[in-house]
């Protein structure tokens, strides 16, 4: 599966933690909205997601082709 298909198939798992942390955090819904924007990456490349790789422990690093 590409990168971007991925991502947009988990969009709605990506909207449920977005509000949690937001909640968690207090932040008020003008930020949450910002803050939301920001994390899907709208205006952004989704390219950017090719390049890392999670490990089994959840930690990101670089992906080496």
């Amino acid at each position: 599966m590409d990168p971007a298909t991925l991502f947009e198939s988990n969009l709605d798992v990506i909207d449920r933690v977005i509000a949690g942390v937001c909640r968690r955090a207090r932040i008020n819904a003008a930020d949450a909205e910002d803050f939301a924007y920001n994390v899907r990456g709208e205006g952004q490349d989704v390219e950017l997601l090719h390049g890392i790789r999670v490990t089994p422990r959840g930690q990101t690093e670089p992906h080496r082709r």
